[in-house]
């Protein structure tokens, strides 16, 4: 109903609910695709129908994670439970990672000087180009 409703002509080969059913939050849904291209395809087209119908459709599609990507999600949640309150950091469909810091008007602005490096002697923190 999801391809119908975004119109889109891609049809998934298997979908699936991920996680346990809770009561206070939504399972994510997996969708496999025959190709990559159709994956692509598919993703295009929510992201399209999300443009023209912001308020019809509330929907995240992210492309699947290789195992590294998944471990540095980890590690992503690890950096956003130690950091502060005005800092948070997020992992981007194309393997970056992001961090964002809340400005003296309470909004939120990515810090572009700011790179990820992996935990290296204790450190697993960012460091800043120089």
């Amino acid at each position: 109903s999801l391809c119908e409703k975004a119109n889109v002509t891609v049809r998934p080969t298997t979908v699936s609910r991920l996680g346990k059913p809770k009561a206070e939050r939504k399972r994510p849904i997996k969708a496999s695709f025959p190709t990559a291209f159709d994956a692509r395809t598919f993703i295009a087209g929510i992201e399209q129908s999300k443009t023209d119908s912001p308020d019809e459709f509330k929907i995240n599609c992210r492309p699947a994670r290789t195992r590294s990507q998944q471990a540095l999600s980890i590690k992503v949640k690890e950096l956003n439970e130690k950091s502060a309150s005005d800092e948070s950091y997020s992992l981007r469909n194309n393997g970056e990672v992001w961090k964002f810091k809340k400005d003296d008007d309470d909004k939120w602005h990515r810090v572009n000087d700011w790179l990820y490096t992996p935990a290296v002697q204790g450190n697993d923190n960012g460091t800043t180009k120089s």
